[in-house]
């Protein structure tokens, strides 16, 4: 028994893929619709919530446009001098520079200051003015309600000084300066529902910027005048002082130039003490040297040649060697004890005697050259010492006099250099020449600049049918229905069984009247169509059941279960069961008594043959449900279901089965599982595409074959004419309802 199924589940599945590719298909044809098309026919199926929406939004727009008051632009072109005439060059006192971006921009920015419009405003007396005065204007609404309210405080009334001020504010917020791009050119712009008052504002405020510009120069110039003034004061008692310092150090100093002209004898004489120095240092050092050989305990200290070269010790030893040469001989001839051999000997005696205290003479001669010469040194080092001790002191003073006669000399200059300019600002204070000039003065408007009527009107129009198209579309959208057989698709992605029209009421009674629905003009057609589509979904399944279900009740799903039932019955043994336990209604729509045995007691343990029942003049068997259950839920999940189920497969061609609806209840989930699939009933234009959406979602995550929608109720007249119904079996259900 279950080997089929599986199989024909197999079948299914694939079936559906080769289908893919066409519904694929056809949803791409049916969203590729223009949303435009699409909206404008839901604004026709809302046309009356359309209008009244915007006839309620433009008659307003409409009246305000035209009750706006008129404002008037009033234009003065200024032209701004780059340069200006200048008697003499005194452009620092200023400190602008003309001619350049910047200075045109800063025009521009003077042009909106408060001072200008200040100016105008006292010379127009703008707060006398209507327009500008609040306390000539009447009382509003709130001071008139307020009045009323008894013990209110009385509205302040503001003061001359305070209308003034904003007067003068709102002259600046309503004031338009625009320079001219590349040129000298300024526009001065005031807007006013007074042409005459937008003219005189905006030539008031173009002659109020020259004069304020002329007295802030005039005003510079006279402070400029009197701070040079002050400062050249205080410069000439600057310069006295620094003379006074200057003259005293020259008097107390005892110099009478600076270092431009130095003392060259100064110079000249430490020159020479320092080459005397220098020399006086190396006789020192030889004669130091000199000395320190012929100490007492120096060997040959009488032949050193300091001692042996000297004139006296020389003739003395040339004395001593004639008194040895004499003993000599002597000797050779005599004898030493010949008399003359010892004369000769004291004679050498003598001699040597004498050498020695020459030599003594010299050694100590050498000594005092070199006490001498050591003081030499000394004296002229001090002598060095005390001169450049000197010569310091003069540069001292000197660069001193010179640093004090700078500062008299740059006193001076900075002085002179202030006389003249103050002689410069002082002849040119009286002479003003104006920054600009007016070249168009501004003429009284004759044309408003606003409110533009035409096109405001037009606007309001514009907007108007636009919040009615968009609220109309804002309350079909909140009312997300299927309108048309092509939502189904397009919303849904499930197929489209069949579009059920709208059977009369009264048709909707016993089986004679389910009959007569089938020979309705077009519902007969619909039937027949959804079960082509079962037929084809399932072709590969043998002896198949197939679930009717929907989202909630009151849709349709119990008739269409039961026309597609006797319809299939007229050619296949066909069982249709009423498995809606809950809310049974199959007995009472074929005219079945109320008492017969059902599912219910199917499942509690009746033979199938008492529980069947054949309809009358029909090939129809059906397992009714006559009674509600007090737990549907656990009969449909009774083990004892699903196998009468597949008992009863071999014996029918098709099974039918009626289940509760799948958003309040979970009993067409257990019954849709034993079924080879499922089709969703929805009525049109009423059932919320959110709630079919739910419904679909638990079918499929229930494991659930889900073989399209069936849209019952469907007025085919309406959605062709509103919502563009395409569908071959629209027209053809409208063609035969109009034939009828």
């Amino acid at each position: 028994m279950d080997t089929p199924k599986q199989g024909s589940r197999f079948h299914v599945a694939r079936a559906a893929n080769d289908g893919g590719v066409a519904r694929g298909l056809a949803r791409l044809a049916l969203r590729s619709t223009p949303p435009l098309m699409a909206h404008a026919r839901t604004v026709m199926a809302r046309k009356g919530l359309f209008a009244a929406v915007a006839a309620g939004t433009f008659v307003p727009l409409a009246a305000w446009v035209l009750t706006m008051t008129p404002i008037y632009r009033a234009t003065s072109t200024v032209l701004v001098e780059a340069s200006r005439t200048k008697v003499v060059a005194i452009d620092e006192v200023y400190g602008s520079s003309s001619g350049n971006r910047e200075y045109f921009q800063t025009q521009a920015e003077f042009l909106k200051s408060r001072d200008v419009a200040s100016r105008v405003a006292r010379e127009l007396r703008l707060a006398e003015h209507p327009a500008f005065d609040p306390r000539q204007r009447p009382p509003g609404l709130t001071q008139r309600l307020r009045g009323l309210v008894p013990g209110s405080p009385a509205p302040r009334i503001p003061s001359d000084e305070e209308v003034e001020a904003q007067a003068t504010s709102r002259v600046q917020a309503d004031l338009d300066v625009s320079p001219v791009r590349m040129s000298q050119l300024i526009q001065v712009s005031f807007e006013s529902p007074d042409p005459q008052l937008a003219r005189d504002i905006a030539n008031a405020t173009a002659e109020a910027y020259i004069r304020a510009e002329l007295d802030a120069r005039l005003r510079m110039t006279q402070t400029a005048v009197s701070w040079l003034n002050g400062q050249l004061e205080s410069l000439r008692e600057k310069v006295d002082g620094s003379e006074r310092r200057l003259q005293a150090y020259r008097d107390t100093s005892g110099l009478v130039g600076s270092r431009s002209s130095p003392d060259a004898g100064n110079s000249r004489q430490l020159e020479e003490v320092a080459q005397r120095l220098v020399q006086a240092r190396i006789e020192r050092s030889q004669l130091e040297q000199v000395v320190a050989q012929l100490g007492p305990g120096v060997a040959d200290r009488f032949q050193l040649p300091a001692v042996f070269n000297n004139a006296s010790v020389a003739r003395a030893r040339e004395a001593e060697s004639v008194a040895e040469r004499k003993l000599a001989e002597l000797k050779d001839r005599v004898g030493p004890a010949h008399p003359m051999y010892v004369a000769a000997q004291s004679e050498l005696e003598a001699a040597q005697r004498d050498t020695r205290r020459q030599a003594e003479a010299v050694i100590a001669s050498l000594r005092k050259e070199f006490q001498s010469a050591r003081a030499t040194e000394q004296a002229l080092e001090a002598s060095l010492s005390r001169s450049r001790g000197a010569i310091r002191d003069t540069t001292r003073k000197e660069v001193e006099l010179e640093a004090l006669e700078r500062e008299a000399a740059s006193d001076r200059q900075l002085y002179q250099t202030f006389l003249a300019r103050v002689k410069e600002t002082s002849a040119t204070a009286d002479f003003r020449s104006p920054v600009a000039r007016v070249i168009d003065p501004a003429i009284v408007p004759g044309v408003p600049v606003r409110p533009a009527r035409t096109p405001l009107l037009a606007l309001a129009l514009l907007a108007s049918l636009l919040l009615g198209a968009v609220a109309a579309i804002q309350r079909e959208r909140s009312r997300m229905v299927l309108k048309t057989s092509d939502d189904v698709e397009r919303l849904l992605d499930v197929p489209l069984l069949t579009a059920m029209p709208v059977v009369p009421a009264s048709t909707v009674k016993g089986l004679a009247h389910a009959r007569a629905m089938l020979r309705e003009p077009g519902y007969g057609e619909s039937v027949r169509t959804a079960v082509t589509g079962v037929q084809l979904a399932l072709a590969d399944v043998e002896h198949p059941v197939v679930a009717i279900t929907s989202s909630v009740p009151g849709e349709g799903k119990s008739t269409f279960a039961v026309a597609f039932a006797l319809e299939q019955s007229r050619t296949r043994r066909v069982l249709l069961i009423d498995a809606d336990l809950r809310r049974p209604s199959v007995v009472e729509m074929l005219g079945m008594p109320d008492r017969l045995p059902g599912v219910r007691e199917l499942v509690r343990g009746q033979t199938v043959g008492e529980c069947i029942h054949r309809i009358p003049e029909t090939q129809l068997d059906v397992l009714p449900a006559t009674r509600r259950s007090k737990n549907p839920l656990d009969l449909l999940a009774h083990p004892r279901f699903p196998q009468v189920l597949r008992e009863l497969r071999r014996y029918y061609d098709l099974i039918v089965i009626d289940t509760p609806p799948v958003e309040l209840f979970s009993d067409a989930l257990l019954v849709a599982r034993q079924a080879d699939g499922v089709a969703y009933v929805a009525r049109a234009s009423d059932t919320p595409v959110a709630m079919v959406e739910r419904g679909l979602a638990r079918l499929r995550g229930a494991d659930v074959n889900v073989l399209g929608v069936v849209m019952n109720a469907h007025d085919f007249t309406r959605a062709g004419r509103y919502y563009g119904e395409t569908a071959a079996q629209a027209r053809y259900a409208y063609e035969s309802r109009a034939a009828a």
